[in-house]
């Protein structure tokens, strides 16, 4: 039986209305930036779409969603812990991007790197997982000659924000979008560094 509060919430997600605020993070490659030596710690692999499903263990219900992703180039890196996926953290590295809870579709960049629905399962979590994977995508993509990284969360997301900074990004901005059930108006002007499509 569903409780009140649940019920309470699913309503609010279909029918109702509030201001939403999302922090948007970017960190760049340093001039005579060198990568660090490769440490023998957590092995990350790239999503594969025969492993896609494996995905669901953590938090992607969306396995279309995940092709689709997959179809259009973009990476998923995925942490396993005691032989089952404890992390996973999508890349995108060309096209539109677009920003759900801020209601903006962007333009990425040649050279740089958007970060995006990151998650770590519920067993997992306390262990660090989450910064480690974004310095690693971080690290791989410098040595790659990308020059820029961007990842955002919204305002509510604590822990994300935590993370986020203990990496080295950098607040550079704030959306404010005005939610309708499960739709995001943008309000405000974008920032000049990005390209709005």
């Amino acid at each position: 039986m569903l409780s009140f509060a649940r019920v309470v919430n699913a309503v609010d997600r279909r029918v109702g209305l509030s201001r939403q605020k999302t922090y948007l993070y970017k960190t760049t490659r340093p001039e005579n930036w060198s990568a660090p030596e490769k440490s023998s710690g957590p092995l990350w692999e790239l999503a594969s779409e025969d492993r896609i499903g494996e995905l669901g263990n953590v938090g992607m219900s969306d396995p279309v969603e995940a092709r689709s992703r997959l179809q259009r180039g973009d990476l998923c890196y995925m942490l396993s812990l005691d032989g089952r996926v404890a992390h996973y953290s999508w890349v995108q590295r060309s096209g539109g991007h677009l920003v759900r809870e801020a209601g903006r579709s962007i333009h990425v960049a040649p050279g740089e790197l958007w970060i995006y629905d990151c998650w770590t399962a519920a067993w997992a979590r306390g262990k660090k997982l989450y910064p480690a994977t974004l310095t690693h995508i971080i690290e791989e993509h410098f040595r790659d000659g990308y020059k820029a990284a961007w990842i955002y969360t919204t305002e509510e997301n604590i822990a994300s924000q935590n993370a986020i900074r203990r990496v080295g990004f950098e607040v550079v901005s704030t959306f404010i979008a005005f939610r309708i059930g499960e739709r995001f108006l943008a309000l405000g002007r974008t920032d000049p560094q990005l390209r709005e499509l």
